[in-house]
């Protein structure tokens, strides 16, 4: 499906972050459907399903970050726009060393106010909302512990709850104790498990003390403590999606429809309702897995008086069932990645293209690419690498999934196309042979990598060192162009050379020859001299032999003009090469 999208939507597509939503938006619901299949089976079985599906979520973000990626690409139609002029603004003009030592000092930027991305600001409110929900997460265990420490350990409940354990089948000690300011039973702990009740509790009668104690004590032995803790964390962390607050609390509500069925297992289902809603009139909001809920009353007596629900316990192997398929289901979806990937639909195309490989006797004799009238366009012996550049018109690259041939010497091309009679490029009138290629043809070219190399790519934005080309303070040595109609060279990114034992330029605008120095320079240079037009310059080097330090002489030739380098950080897009295939010939 093609749609348009935004440069927003763009550079959010390859966040890992939007892909973990997406996959937990999937995992939750599957589970709620799956729990409202399951609506005439058994509580516990509606439970353990929605129990999995938490597990995955919050083994998500986890197993994601540490699976390697296996990216999907959803297609976009957007204007294909050369990378280095989508380098973002600097965003931390503090001077860096650049990976490789470089033999000057280069002055750090002028302060500027520190921007934030969306992704930034995102991240941000995503941070803030999840530490407001675990404050309230917090703030109950302290409460839950205070209330645990003042309570009163109660002889005789003690031994009716050791008593009904091991009918339950439950062989762990289970500490009951009294506290005055409970108006209900409440279980906590998960190591150390206590049931406590309110201090009427001993004045109760032996019915319902017994069956309050059976609903508590299911609730330790189904470890509900650990799964109610797991869920608050949770929705912490999703805390923006309402799917996963809409699964919390269809957790609980048959967490204690569970219990409920334990309970109804030894007793009268009338009589059981009659004190759930008794308790529910006296319980108020409590941190812990109580016995009676008001907002789940309706529903949980609903399910006490009918007598066609099924009931019991969900059984070892469903349990071990819906653990394999959730530790399955992140194993499958964590390394998965959603990014939104160009296309070639509706995007240019050559009429004709021929792909050979080249004649290995022409050595590396007369690699690169040139254009010529009518729009037609000659490669010769170049590798992908070298495609790749010319079709997007930029150095900044990974290929983290593409094969190594990309860039060898010894996988090299010719590749003759000429685009469609209707096409702006066919009426194209270069001035000589290698003026490098229109936008329209490097878009045609993309479409040809696409379809006979199999290239699969996508874009990626991160923090990176840059340089700020900027003006030294001294006088300036640029003048204005002879001649405006002579094809800049220095504007490309794989023109002509521009530094040769020296520099110089004809009809070169500051932004282009800041791109032109991006290769040399080890990373991207931005324009920040804030000279407008183009110019002609030229800088003699050193006298005899070319200086093979490049870095110097660019250095000292730019001193000459009155420019200078700068060192900073900036967020930095660059193509990531996921794949590509050995072409059809023809």
């Amino acid at each position: 499906m093609m749609y348009e999208i935004s440069e927003t939507m763009l550079a959010l597509g390859g966040s890992p972050a939007i892909s973990i939503v997406a996959k937990a938006t999937l995992v939750v619901a599957l589970a709620l459907a799956g729990s409202w299949m399951a609506r005439r089976n058994r509580a516990a079985v509606r439970h353990t399903l929605l129990a999995s599906a938490f597990g995955v979520l919050l083994m998500l973000p986890i197993a994601s970050v540490l699976a390697p990626p296996l990216r999907i690409a959803l297609p976009l139609v957007t204007p294909e726009q050369s990378v280095s002029s989508r380098v973002a603004e600097v965003i931390n003009a503090d001077a860096i060393s650049p990976s490789a030592p470089l033999n000057f000092a280069v002055a750090p930027a002028s302060p500027r106010a520190a921007r934030f991305s969306l992704s930034d600001l995102l991240l941000i409110g995503w941070a803030v909302g999840v530490a407001l929900l675990l404050l309230p997460v917090i703030r109950g265990l302290r409460q839950v512990r205070l209330l645990r420490s003042a309570g009163l350990p109660w002889r005789s409940g003690q031994l009716a709850v050791d008593t009904l354990a091991l009918d339950a089948g439950l062989n762990r000690h289970v500490e009951v104790l009294l506290h005055k300011s409970l108006p209900g039973p409440m279980t906590c702990g998960i190591v150390r498990p206590a049931i406590m009740l309110p201090p009427d509790a001993p004045m109760w009668d032996a019915g319902d003390l017994n069956r309050a104690i059976v609903h508590e004590l299911e609730h330790v032995r189904r470890g509900d403590w650990a799964t109610y803790g797991l869920s608050q964390i949770v929705c912490a962390a999703y805390w923006f999606h309402p799917l996963v607050w809409i699964a919390s609390r269809e957790l609980a509500l048959e967490a204690e429809r569970s219990c409920d069925d334990a309970v109804l297992g030894r007793s009268e289902a009338t009589a059981y309702a009659d004190q759930l809603v008794g308790l529910a009139q006296k319980l108020s909001r409590s941190p812990a897995l109580a016995m009676a809920s008001r907002s789940d009353l309706s529903a949980r007596v609903g399910g006490v008086l009918d007598a066609r629900q099924p009931r019991g316990r969900a059984g070892k192997l469903l349990v071990a069932i819906a653990c394999t398929a959730a530790t399955a289901l992140v194993l499958t979806m964590s390394p998965l990645r959603i990014v939104l990937a160009q296309t070639t639909e509706r995007q240019p195309a050559f009429e004709v293209a021929s792909v050979k490989p080249s004649d290995p006797q022409h050595g590396r004799m007369g690699i690169g690419l040139s254009t010529y009238p009518g729009g037609r366009i000659i490669a010769s012996n170049s590798t992908l690498h070298l495609l790749i550049m010319y079709a997007f018109d930029t150095e900044l690259f990974q290929f983290p999934g593409a094969p190594g041939w990309v860039d060898d010497d010894r996988f090299r091309f010719d590749i003759e196309a000429r685009p469609p009679a209707s096409s702006a490029s066919s009426r194209a009138n270069p001035p000589y042979p290698k003026a490098p290629p229109t936008d329209e043809q490097r878009q045609m070219l993309r479409t040809l990598l696409v379809e006979r190399f199999g290239l699969k790519y996508h874009r990626e934005t991160k923090e990176a060192p840059v340089y700020l080309l900027v003006r030294s303070g001294g006088k300036l040595a640029l003048q204005e162009p002879k001649d405006k109609e002579v094809f800049p060279w220095a504007g490309t990114a794989t023109g002509g050379p521009v530094f040769s034992n020296g520099m110089a330029g004809i009809n070169v605008s500051m932004a282009q020859l800041a791109k032109r120095l991006t290769p040399p320079m080890g990373h991207p240079v931005l324009d920040k001299t804030g000279l407008d037009g183009s110019f002609d310059f030229k800088v003699a080097g050193i006298e005899g032999e070319p200086n093979s330090d490049v870095v110097s002489e660019i250095l000292s030739s730019l001193q000459a003009l009155g420019l200078k380098l700068e060192s900073a950080k900036g967020q930095v897009e660059t193509v990531v090469i996921d794949h590509a295939e050995k072409p059809s010939l023809n």
